[in-house]
């Protein structure tokens, strides 16, 4: 996080430098950077480069006002009101003070001028005559002492050029309006801009706790870009900032009527782009407006598919490459017409590209890429302008639906997390393309630009009827496992209504509607809805068998199960289940659902008094689950088995149960069901005996469910109430209250680290140092273990910092070594211990006695 006084720099005007009239906010890093760069012995071109409203020009002024010492002269030229390249060498001779003398040309006196010495010539806003860069080039050939500062949108492409982008400024994450106090809120670079430029149209302002959240979500709204931020504060005069905000859905419209002593590009924010923009050749213009439709990002292969040449040749035969995306791995990439104006896109500043640190941290295998909302806006606002909006966003559209219904049933094999976390990276998209098919706004993120009024004419309302359905259907496991169960829920019935029940859809039932009244079902059901939720399934179940699909019937039929049992019915349950049994058994492709079945029936046998029943069905479930390397199966089988074990009163196999299944959901990211065995093993923790570990686990879980939109169900509110009731009993009072705010404040890693120090010992919380530690057993393949002896001292020690929940950065400054040589010891951890992630090494940690 970059920080800022919210005073600024006051900054001395250098002979041939103009003053500027307000403090700079920010920019100490950038600044250093650029100092640093220019001070280079061998570098004498650099190209300050960025969108309109970067902030370049002030921070060139600032870099060559702190190093006019260090020249012999430092020469301002502006070139703001240029758009003829031949006419730049009068602009720098007029700016040298040169006057026009008999027939020499003026470039040659301009390098006369130049040639001795050690000037620093800045060149402002030079994106509108790139065509003077062979004057340039002579320049600086012919003037060996001479450096070249430039600001631009596009870099000048001369060689010894380096470019160094500027970034907009620093902004806050959602979380910072609660968790800073204010004056480290104000600190960050973009609030200090927008509360000090804000504060001098309406000095009664000041941030509070109060305004924080508000001031927060205005400067992330506005990508942190300078000018926008300058002119949003303008308007803080006229509006409340709760105003402000609500009226920035459309940034472009309100972001006006800027300082009169500026050009006049930069007097709204829409002129500021639309100057970028008319600078591009037409097939980049055009393309430029394609990718406004993707929210959030894309990769180079999914934009040559949405809005790559070809796809405005061909048509509809786009339809089959689109399907081939979700597997392939960039072999299928864009086209050579296509890169090229991707890269002068981001020559341009109108796209950016993901850094490769972040994209691997994201997982892209490809190329990844980013507008700014500011600039997205105006894209989007060319796309409506241009009548192409139609066949664009139904590629999009048509893009992102391939890629759910490839992930949907990987969602149940063993790359479940890889498939979660890619869905994750294009939940933008997903929701953008939603927004389209549906035609209302959006109940979760996706932006007012985005919205249409109705249906356009060039494809039929029913076909994106049927395609929102299929989306809407493919993605229930994603909302489920993430946990946006109340956005998920709203796009499922929102699809739904726009072809309600009737009985012409009784009649003729679509394979897409039933699977969408699912969804419906499942995601009403994890929020303990169940009266709507069997309502759906009963009208799916309808569907399902008069379309004659065997698996679909008993996976509704399975679903009516749980919920009955969610509820508390565990006799009638069977039926449903025993049905749904008989159908997956009929099937070639049901053995998962076989395993979560038995889950199901192992319950109902427990709840008959039949615990060894029970326990057979739940480990067959298991032992199917482990065949299958069904990961999130297993997690969920060992979930069962942790219930079934916990209400037998065999506890320490309960907690070795839960805890094994807590780091197959930490490998997995389920949120939902990781919730379920916090609760399950807090419970079996309090009724060991181990009071505090039960506070904290349940503490846990209630912020995670608070956090993914679940309610308590039914069938663990009472294993929850046990657990609090056990806690409180054994703490007293305060002793819980701390115990459960320090368990609610834990991360998911962090609770799983927590679980795994969960003793099978019924009678004390602590383990003896004295103890011998027993060998680090791994989750990930059974029965493999690492021997205590075979961790070096160093590595033992890493393993404690990450059972502790620490970062890898945390881990590299715990180690008093730098980020970068620290970072390779997690990975060396996971493959000594066969485990494949950071949450699985901390429970092997714990279990060890490491940590």
């Amino acid at each position: 996080m970059s920080s800022a006084s919210t005073t600024g720099r006051l900054e001395v005007a250098s002979p041939g430098l103009p003053a500027p009239l307000t403090p700079l906010v920010g920019r100490e890093r950038e600044a250093a950077a650029v100092r640093e760069l220019l001070l280079r012995a061998h570098l004498r071109l650099l190209t300050l480069t960025g969108p309109g409203g970067a902030g370049k020009t002030r921070l060139a002024l600032r870099v060559a006002a702190d190093l006019r010492d260090h020249f012999d002269d430092v020469v301002f030229v502006s070139l703001a009101s240029i758009t003829d390249p031949a006419l730049v060498p009068a602009a720098v001779a007029q700016a040298l003070g040169l006057r026009e003398v008999g027939e020499r040309p003026q470039p040659e006196r301009v390098v006369e001028c130049l040639r001795d010495g050690r000037p620093l010539l800045l060149l402002d806003n030079l994106e509108q005559v790139l065509g003077a860069a062979p004057f340039l080039a002579g320049l600086l050939a012919a003037s060996p002492g001479l450096k070249v500062l430039a600001t631009s949108r596009a870099p000048l492409r001369l060689s010894g050029e380096h470019e160094f982008p500027v970034p907009p400024l620093a902004v806050p994450k959602p979380s910072d309006a609660a968790r800073l106090p204010l004056g480290d809120l104000l600190r960050i670079e973009a609030v200090a801009l927008f509360m000090q430029r804000a504060r001098a149209v309406n000095p009664r302002l000041v941030l509070t706790a109060e305004n924080a959240p508000v001031v927060v979500e205005i400067c992330r709204r506005l990508d942190g870009l300078p000018l926008a931020l300058e002119l949003a504060a303008a308007r803080a005069k006229l509006f409340p900032l709760s105003t402000l905000l609500a009226r920035l859905e459309h940034r472009l419209a309100v972001l006006i009527d800027g300082p009169r002593d500026v050009p006049g590009r930069q007097r709204t924010l829409r002129d500021a782009v639309r100057w970028s923009h008319d600078l591009l050749p037409p097939a980049e213009q055009v393309l430029f407006r394609h990718l406004a439709v993707f929210a959030g990002g894309f990769t180079s292969d999914v934009a040559e598919v949405v809005a790559g040449p070809w796809l405005r040749e061909e048509g509809s035969s786009a339809a089959a490459a689109v399907h081939e995306l979700p597997a392939r791995s960039g072999v299928y990439g864009p086209t050579p017409g296509t890169l090229d104006s991707l890269a002068a896109l981001v020559d341009a500043s109108m796209v950016q590209p993901v850094g490769p640190d972040r994209a691997a941290e994201r997982g892209d295998a490809i190329p990844r890429f980013t507008m700014l909302e500011t600039i997205r806006e105006y894209g989007l606002e060319r796309l409506a302008a241009s009548g192409e909006e139609g066949p664009i966003r139904d590629a999009h559209a048509t893009v992102f639906l391939a890629l759910a219904e490839s992930a949907e049933p990987a969602l149940l094999g063993p790359d479940q997390g890889q498939w979660l976390d890619r869905l994750e990276r294009e939940h933008d998209n997903l929701r953008a393309a939603l927004v389209w098919l549906i035609g209302t706004g959006t109940p979760g993120e996706a932006r007012p630009s985005e919205r249409r009024e109705g249906p356009v004419a060039d494809v039929p309302s029913s076909v994106r009827t049927e395609t929102a359905l299929r989306l809407a259907g493919a993605l229930w496991l994603f909302w489920l496992g993430h946990g946006h169960l109340s956005e998920g829920r709203q796009w499922v019935e929102r699809a739904l209504g726009l072809a309600p029940d009737s009985a012409a859809t009784q009649s003729m039932p679509s394979r897409s509607r039933a699977k969408a009244l699912n969804a419906a079902g499942v995601l009403a059901a994890a929020q303990a809805d169940y009266g709507h939720a069997v309502a759906r399934f009963e009208a799916a179940l309808a569907m399902w068998r008069s379309i004659g699909d065997p698996s679909a019937v008993g996976r509704t039929l399975h679903y009516l199960g749980v919920t009955a049992q969610e509820r508390g019915d565990y006799a009638g349950s069977e039926p449903y289940l025993a049905e749904a049994l008989d159908h997956y058994r009929r099937g070639t492709e049901d053995e998962p659902w076989i395993g979560l079945v038995l889950n199901q029936l192992g319950v109902a046998a427990a709840e008959r008094g039949e615990g060894e029943r029970a326990i057979v069905l739940c480990e067959e479930s298991l032992q199917r689950q482990r065949e299958l390397n069904n990961q999130r199966g297993v997690a969920i089988a060992l979930l069962y088995l942790g219930d079934v074990l916990r209400e037998l009163g065999r506890y320490a196999p309960a907690i070795t149960s839960y805890q094994e299944c807590l780091v197959h959901l930490g490998q997995q990211a389920d949120r939902w069901t990781l919730v379920d065995g916090l609760t399950g093993l807090a419970a079996a923790a309090g009724d060991a005996g181990q009071p505090e570990r039960a506070a904290r686990l349940a503490g846990a879980a209630e912020a995670m469910r608070e956090a993914v939109g679940a309610s308590l169900k039914p069938r663990s509110r009472a294993a929850h109430d046990r657990a609090v009731a056990a806690a409180r009993a054994g703490l007293g009072e305060s002793g819980f209250a701390v115990a459960w705010a320090a368990g609610r404040a834990n991360t998911p890693e962090q609770a799983i680290a927590e679980a795994a120090r969960v003793s099978t010992s019924p009678v004390s919380e602590t383990r003896s140092t004295s103890a011998p530690r027993p060998p680090i057993r791994s989750s990930a393949s059974p029965g493999r273990t690492v021997p205590w002896s075979d961790l070096t001292v160093r590595e033992r020690e890493v393993l404690r910092l990450i059972a502790d929940g620490c970062t890898d950065r945390q881990t590299a400054e715990a180690l008093a070594r730098s980020p970068p040589p620290a970072t390779p010891h997690v990975p060396n951890q996971l493959f000594k211990l066969t485990v494949r992630t950071r949450a699985a090494a901390a429970a092997a940690a714990v279990r060890s006695g490491i940590a």
